[in-house]
């Protein structure tokens, strides 16, 4: 996240400072809504896609940071976890990273940008979950090749494949780099596209209520992206923000909502529905946008609840308690929350 209006992923405008509580903490306690298990089958549409002789896109010390991590993974079996653990220990990996914004907007053109040392809080989502579906790729297939060298069929590079596709997939309309219209900018945008291909899926017995805005701030605020400047880019913006608010008002009346919010009061009264590794995004109260801020829930072994973010000034960081997280966020009406699906 940044709280610039040239924010990578989460559109945000520059008023928005954020008083962070850090902290350690915290697990969330029982599943509601399960998640596929960590099995091969879950995996097949990753694996018919990989390919061992697509272009490196890592650096040469995100790669050292991507091997450390893989091999970590495989010598602790965290294949073998729950989902939730599985993807809260991968998250824990990057406690300490730094925040850095506009990493995405780097280029005269789109390209997919990948970092597993700096990041802005959608970034570190993306990398997290991305980085699980490398692992249990690369698990899946170590069981199937165990007769064979590892040589022979490349462990770390199918992992690292399917992280670099992975993100893209999630970054992206559709799964696929386009143009920077193409990028997911809104995170309602991010969590409906997302759902509709399966990588995430609505939490229903959350008591949400309808987001009730109009999604316009990028169209209305076009001198504070560069990419706008472009009269196509400019367009295809407007024309995204028109799609999204007729999905969000073809939602507001629907009882399993994907769009509904938390309000910030009731946040901890759903505690019990929440799981670790549930992306949560922060719903805003500025108009014309929907949401300044994104992480994962957090469960501490005391069972108390608390958010894992990249943040500014602060880098990636555990907030002690979820609901006093959103409190002490300016302009903050409550949470969206969706469950990622590897």
């Amino acid at each position: 996240m940044s709280l610039w209006a040239s924010s990578a992923t989460v559109v945000q405008p520059q008023s928005l400072p954020q008083r962070l509580p850090i902290a350690r903490l915290a697990q969330a306690p029982e599943v509601v809504t399960q998640t596929s298990s960590a099995t091969p089958a879950s995996l097949v549409a990753i694996e018919q896609s990989v390919q061992l002789d697509a272009p490196i896109l890592l650096s040469e010390a995100d790669r050292d940071r991507f091997n450390q991590i893989l091999l970590q993974a495989q010598r602790d079996s965290w294949s073998q976890l729950p989902p939730e653990q599985f993807i809260q220990r991968i998250a824990e990996q990057f406690v300490g990273a730094r925040y850095q914004a506009g990493l995405l907007d780097g280029g005269e053109r789109e390209a997919l940008v990948l970092s597993l040392q700096n990041f802005d809080c959608v970034l570190f989502i993306e990398t997290v979950l991305a980085l699980g579906k490398g692992i249990l790729q690369a698990e899946a297939l170590t069981q199937e090749n165990m007769a064979e060298p590892a040589e022979q069929w490349q462990p770390q590079k199918v992992a690292e494949t399917t992280f670099s596709a992975s993100v893209e997939g999630y970054r992206y309309r559709g799964g696929e780099l386009g143009e920077y219209c193409d990028r997911l900018h809104y995170f309602s945008d991010w969590i409906l596209d997302n759902q509709q291909r399966g990588n995430a899926i609505a939490i229903l017995q959350l008591a949400s209520q309808p987001l009730g805005k109009a999604i316009t701030f990028m169209g209305s605020h076009r001198s504070s992206y560069p990419q706008l400047k472009s009269e196509d880019q400019y367009q295809c913006i407007r024309a995204a923000e028109n799609r999204l608010n007729k999905k969000i008002s073809g939602h507001s009346n629907n009882p399993a909502n994907p769009l509904g919010y938390i309000p910030t009061a009731q946040i901890r009264a759903q505690y019990s529905k929440l799981q670790a590794g549930d992306i949560v995004a922060v719903a805003t109260s500025v108009p014309g946008l929907d949401v300044t801020h994104t992480g994962l829930v957090y469960r501490h072994t005391n069972g108390n609840f608390g958010l894992i973010h990249s943040a500014p000034n602060v880098g990636v960081t555990i907030a002690t308690d979820l609901q006093t997280y959103i409190e002490r966020v300016d302009a903050a009406i409550g949470i969206i929350v969706t469950r990622p699906v590897l």
